[in-house]
């Protein structure tokens, strides 16, 4: 694993947000603020991104274990990623929808660029979280110096799971609300399954929705 890939997730959210804060700063001020703040949201959440997939990417099984043992996830800061993705998300498609009629087509380019990237940003933040919390569930239960591990995800194979099992099982909820042939034997987990479920429901036919009316007002 890179040097990059065993950050801890302040260590990753500390360098997105100086990332999205040099490109607010860093744009000149004749740019409208709402442009600005979706270039710099874009920025953030795309360093947040590749930073997490670094991490997953460079794991097998043992490293996973290590990592959600001493690097600890917070339940608290789902659902703040979730509410902030929401948000960003939001403001994204209100950005889309403020699109000039007599904008020049390299400003419109632009402007339609930044708002489906943000969407899409946000889209997979929230599963790449989702995954990280799925990992650190299944490998860290509590007891004594929290080393009774609580499983309650099967997977085909029967190997450990890396965290690019934990991404493949939280996409496909992300995707299809369900989960696939990856079987939930916890309870705790058919918990969490069902919270990531139902967000992703809400927030996928919430985007649709405002995506479809937005887009036809714009035809």
């Amino acid at each position: 694993m890179t040097v990059l890939g065993q950050l801890s997730d302040h260590q990753r959210l500390s360098i997105a947000i100086i990332a999205g804060a040099a490109v607010m700063l860093g744009l000149p001020g004749s740019i409208l603020t709402d442009t600005r703040l979706i270039a710099s949201w874009d920025m953030g959440a795309s360093v947040s991104l590749l930073l997490a997939w670094l991490t997953m990417s460079g794991a097998d099984a043992k490293a996973t274990k290590r990592s959600t043992h001493d690097k600890r996830q917070s339940s608290t800061a789902i659902l703040w990623l979730v509410s902030l993705a929401a948000l960003a998300s939001l403001m994204a498609l209100i950005f889309l929808f403020k699109t000039e009629t007599n904008t020049g087509p390299l400003d419109k380019a632009v402007h339609i660029g930044l708002s489906i990237l943000a969407l899409i940003a946000s889209w997979l933040l929230i599963h790449t979280r989702f995954a990280f919390h799925y990992a650190h569930r299944y490998y860290v239960s509590g007891g004594p110096n929290n080393s009774k591990e609580i499983g309650g995800l099967n997977f085909p194979g029967g190997n450990e799971p890396d965290y690019l099992d934990f991404a493949y099982f939280s996409f496909i909820i992300g995707m299809t609300s369900q989960v696939s042939d990856v079987a939930v034997t916890s309870r705790i987990m058919r918990r969490l399954a069902l919270m990531h479920g139902l967000l992703s429901f809400a927030f996928n036919m919430v985007i649709l929705a405002l995506s479809i009316n937005i887009v036809a007002s714009l035809i």
